[in-house]
């Protein structure tokens, strides 16, 4: 009988979706801050117009029914803007394409940017331009076979990248920018910063090429974040009196990248005698206490 009015086996037929599938949307996050260049993730913050066609009807015999093809607009935000560009996404972590395949407009984050004209003709009432923070819009992505909206990640230039040389950056710059940024710093009307000690660190980042691309994706405590940057650089950055220093540890001069660093190698205290306190009138600065020669080990050790 089935090859008379054809197979109606329930395993031809495709599940209707009246919706999108949303997997990296979180409401409460923080927006994340890139210096440099590195790979991110996005957040989707508006999601519009999920067009679930009607079911195709079977072929001949009814064996076969037609692909559905699912699109959506959607807005995906990246991060604090503004940033530069970016050539490169991944979709679920292994397909790679560029964001006009995609149907994907970078809007780069700038203070006062316009929201995306279709949203203004289409949904006035949600049109936004997210000012300072960089978001791509698709008035049409397209979903393909599936209502689920894929992961994404993109490569993307950030803040004091270099679009034809390193992408990286100087972290002296990075640091710097990270406290006093009128629109993230941690303290943007900060004037504390000691200017010839944060020029050294400048230079001997720049000649040893101690630069890196930061992406603060979560909320931590400022003084962590500066500790981290701090041995990634092989430096101390520290407060002292009224002002925040920096003090690079390397003992060798270089010269690279446009900048020579030359180490301050000349002694901050000439310790003499008269330096030390001594616990009793007579006494001497530095004092062993030895066994009997016979107990006693190859190595002394010293209390001062």
């Amino acid at each position: 009988m089935a090859a008379i009015f054809g197979n109606r086996s329930n395993a031809s037929l495709q599940t209707n979706y009246t919706g999108v599938q949303i997997q990296t949307s979180t409401a409460g996050v923080c927006i994340p801050l890139l210096w440099g260049c590195t790979r991110i993730g996005t957040n989707v913050i508006d999601l519009n117009d999920f067009n679930a066609p009607k079911s195709g009807k079977g072929g001949k015999g009814g064996g076969k029914s037609k692909q559905k093809h699912y699109t959506a607009s959607c807005i995906l935000a990246l991060c604090e803007g503004a940033v530069q560009q970016c050539n490169t996404v991944w979709q679920n972590a292994n397909d790679t394409a560029t964001p006009g395949s995609l149907n994907l407009t970078l809007y780069d984050g700038s203070l006062g940017q316009a929201p995306p004209s279709w949203m203004v003709s289409h949904h006035p009432d949600k049109a936004d331009g997210y000012s300072e923070t960089a978001f791509f819009f698709s008035s049409l992505y397209d979903l393909g076979s599936s209502p689920y909206l894929p992961n994404h990640n993109f490569e993307v230039y950030g803040k004091f990248a270099s679009l034809t040389g390193s992408p990286d950056v100087n972290f002296a710059l990075i640091i710097q920018d990270f406290i006093t940024s009128p629109q993230y710093g941690a303290d943007s009307g900060a004037t504390y910063i000691d200017a010839d000690s944060w020029e050294q660190y400048w230079t001997y980042c720049q000649a040893y090429a101690l630069w890196g691309s930061p992406y603060l994706h979560s909320q931590e405590q400022g003084h962590s974040i500066l500790q981290r940057w701090a041995q990634l650089t092989n430096s101390w950055i520290f407060w002292s009196g009224t002002a925040l220093k920096f003090v690079p540890l390397g003992d060798s001069p270089n010269t690279g990248n446009g900048a020579s660093y030359t180490p301050n190698l000349s002694a901050i205290y000439d310790l003499g005698i008269d330096d030390f306190v001594f616990e009793a009138h007579g006494g001497t600065p530095v004092q062993v206490d030895r066994i009997e020669p016979a107990d006693c080990y190859n190595t002394v050790e010293l209390d001062i």
